[in-house]
């Protein structure tokens, strides 16, 4: 039996320090999140990869390209609104990010001239072909009015799942990559918590190696729990 309450203890107190660490982790990349902007970050690194320089058209912030000179000289006056309104755009959640970008596909496809580019970005390698087919046939229609608009109708058709299958894939994986990433910091600062906790303890050598390793596993459970309460908590706050 005192060897029942002995183990009760130490798992007690194991669970204690991990649950600390990983509030303390929470509050930590919380902190880091809202200070230094990471997502805003991360987002136009993973989308710039993705759209090249016709990013900012793909979220709706670049006016079309009618002509070879540079976005600079077209537009000169509006270079600056667009980086400082994309910075503030690709700091919200994913899903958020991927509302706007839905809509400004929307329009491309639809008004696809002078975002030829874009759409070809957006319908991603596997829609090119039919990208290529649709500017055609739509080109067509403009020299030859009298052409009956089926031919570019169904075209149309093919585009649009070739966008929105490349969207979902986007969305799938920018969510996914964050959330390992957000969840990586977490566990990294709750294993430094558990050693600041081990450094200025007097216990053991496996009480702190079982100490490091309570705050880098459960720590990082907690972290995460922490911060789906949180976030439960500001849904229903809004």
């Amino acid at each position: 039996m005192e060897r029942f309450h002995e183990a009760a203890s130490v798992a007690g107190f194991l669970l204690a320090i991990a649950s600390g660490a990983g509030v303390a982790a929470m509050a930590t990349v919380q902190f880091w999140k809202i200070l230094f902007f990471p997502r805003s970050v991360f987002h136009s690194i993973r989308l710039r990869s993705i759209f090249g320089d016709s990013m900012a058209q793909v979220l709706g912030l670049g006016a079309p390209r009618l002509s070879e000179s540079s976005y600079d000289e077209q537009f000169p006056s509006r270079r600056p609104v667009e980086f400082r309104n994309l910075k503030y755009l690709l700091d919200n959640p994913t899903e958020v990010v991927m509302g706007q970008l839905r809509s400004a596909a929307d329009y491309v496809v639809l008004r696809p001239y002078g975002f030829e580019d874009a759409l070809f970005r957006l319908a991603g390698p596997a829609g090119r072909r039919s990208v290529e087919e649709y500017l055609g046939k739509r080109r067509a229609e403009e020299e030859n009015p009298d052409n009956p608009p089926s031919d570019a109708n169904e075209a149309l058709v093919a585009v649009r799942f070739f966008v929105e299958q490349h969207l979902n894939l986007i969305h799938i994986s920018l969510k996914e990559n964050w959330r390992r990433r957000v969840r990586l910091v977490a566990v990294a600062v709750a294993g430094s918590a558990g050693l600041l906790i081990v450094a200025l303890s007097d216990l053991g050598p496996t009480a702190k190696v079982s100490a490091i390793f309570a705050t880098v596993v459960w720590g990082g459970f907690f972290s995460w729990l922490a911060r789906d309460v949180v976030a439960l908590v500001e849904r229903r706050r809004n």
